[in-house]
């Protein structure tokens, strides 16, 4: 076995397996590493690792949680190269989005730390038998909870998924996504040096072929009490239906199709320049990304000059700019997407290609230029279908009537006209009209004059529909992995209450 497997992280130690995997880059195909596979038998230490560790972890104080949050700060701050160099080595990931991710995560950690005092202090709420009883409302961890992340912002993501729920007192086994395992490995040992006691955050690895029944194994298992994932909606399903019938609650952060609207009176330089950096940050990879661009008929004309105008002034059109997609399947997918929608009448507003259907090396490369069309209707695939890739729609929306209300239900008819309800952006430099849209989008996230991107770890995090549900951020975050509990006592000792 090779001496540069890639180990699991059980108990505080690296620990391989029988079984490995070589882990081939997504886009070159070139040789990254090996991986330790899963067995079962790896699944089951983790898992007695992590309920044995939960013992005494959940009954550890506020202060205690603190300071091992604040010291994996620290260190992530000191390690962040090793972070970045790692993630890039494994997929391409442009430098810039790496070290926001590392950022992110830094900020995130600080965040949970400091909420953990007061998001998840007791309280003492009135209670309708008055002044007899007093009632103490504690937030209790779930114990052993499952964590499982993806690739697209590998630290941001995943750092969530488990400094969350290990600030709340529970303990956390990390299945890491099979594209990225080592970046995914590196937390254990920062933890860990961090202070965080043996086995309070395992990570097991598992190939494609293994991993569905690994994490089967883990969401079936009665010691395990609680689930998040973050990835598509097709697999976020699967993960819903199997917690569900074990009775396990959870969290689903799944895929997609963020609306912009443009009102009448918005700037359109400063919606212009948004939405081209926010449909193509991380060459589009990201849930939150803008794919779709909603603008009064009459504004349509002057919206996509704005849109070009920015993109003259943008070093995202330029030859040297590069942010590869994750595999040539991804740019095939995307090529079909457009294909389409060009056949049915749509055209191409900016950048993309003069001949879709023969784009030769781009493709195998897994590179797919920025592309952003117009003349899109609703019976086009990438009207409903998230496209995860730099390409986005300008649709021309019609009121039905006249007068500012027919617009702005026009607009709002055509943003909710999605299976998915993350995010979304409202530009206008009337703030109580973007207001009172706001109100009416059926979306978890809604920014006003700025990019449907962003991830505040100060700020609830989730969204509507087919997104999925549960938060992640702030203090509502951190008590999602908690559940209540009343505990009542009369006051002068013992006594039956009345009926």
């Amino acid at each position: 076995m090779s001496s540069s497997i890639v180990p699991h992280w059980i108990a505080n130690k690296p620990h391989r397996s029988i079984d490995s995997t070589i882990l081939h880059h997504p886009n070159s195909g070139d040789l990254v590493h090996e991986v330790s596979n899963a067995s079962e038998q790896d699944v089951e230490n983790a898992i007695v690792a992590s309920h044995e560790a939960c013992q005494h972890w959940r009954n550890t104080t506020s202060g205690l949680r603190r300071k091992v949050l604040l010291r994996a700060a620290k260190l992530l701050e000191e390690r962040a190269d090793e972070f970045v160099r790692t993630w890039r080595r494994e997929m391409d990931v442009s430098h810039h989005f790496a070290e926001f991710n590392v950022r992110t995560s830094i900020s995130m950690i600080e965040e949970i730390a400091h909420l953990i005092s007061s998001a998840l202090a007791g309280e003492l709420p009135r209670t309708a038998d008055g002044n007899d009883v007093c009632t103490l409302v504690t937030r209790e961890p779930y114990g052993v909870c499952l964590a499982i992340a993806p690739w697209n912002a590998a630290m941001i993501l995943s750092i969530r998924s488990i400094a969350t729920p290990i600030a709340a007192g529970n303990t956390v086994i990390l299945r890491s996504s099979e594209v990225v395992p080592h970046t995914h490995y590196l937390w254990g040992q920062l933890f860990a040096d961090a202070g965080l006691p043996a086995g309070c955050l395992n990570i097991v690895h598992a190939d494609r072929d293994r991993a569905p029944g690994i994490t089967k194994q883990l969401i079936e298992d009665d010691r395990v009490r609680h689930v998040n994932f973050t990835g598509s909606s097709a697999v976020g399903r699967h993960i819903g239906r199997m917690s569900g019938q074990n009775l396990k609650p959870c969290i689903l952060e799944l895929g997609g199709k963020a609306p912009v609207i443009i009102l009448p009176d918005a700037d359109l330089s400063v919606a212009a320049n948004n939405v081209l950096f926010h449909s193509t940050l991380n060459a589009g990879q990201i849930c939150m990304s803008t794919e779709r661009i909603l603008v009064p008929d009459h504004l349509v004309e002057q919206f996509t000059a704005a849109l070009q105008e920015a993109a003259s002034k943008s070093d995202r059109f330029s030859q040297d700019f590069h942010e590869a997609l994750y595999s040539s399947a991804s740019a095939h997918r995307l090529n079909g997407m457009v294909d389409e929608a060009v056949r049915k009448g749509a055209k191409v507003l900016l950048g993309g290609t003069s001949t879709p259907g023969n784009l030769g090396g781009v493709l195998d490369q897994a590179k797919y230029p920025i592309t952003i069309l117009g003349d899109v209707t609703r019976d086009m695939t990438i009207w409903k279908e998230e496209t995860f890739g730099p390409l986005a729609i300008v649709a021309s929306v019609q009121p039905k009537g006249n007068g500012e209300a027919s617009i702005d239900d026009a607009l709002v008819l055509a943003a909710n006209d999605s299976s998915y309800g993350l995010a979304a952006s409202i530009f206008s430099k009337d703030i109580g009209r973007a207001l009172k849209i706001a109100r009416r989008l059926e979306t978890g996230m809604i920014r006003i004059n700025a990019g449907t991107v962003g991830d505040d770890p100060t700020v609830v995090f989730g969204g509507f529909k087919d997104t999925g549900f549960g938060r992640f951020n702030g203090a509502e975050g951190l008590r999602s992995f908690t559940q209540s509990r009343a505990i009542s006592f009369p006051y002068g000792g013992p006594h039956v209450l009345p009926l």
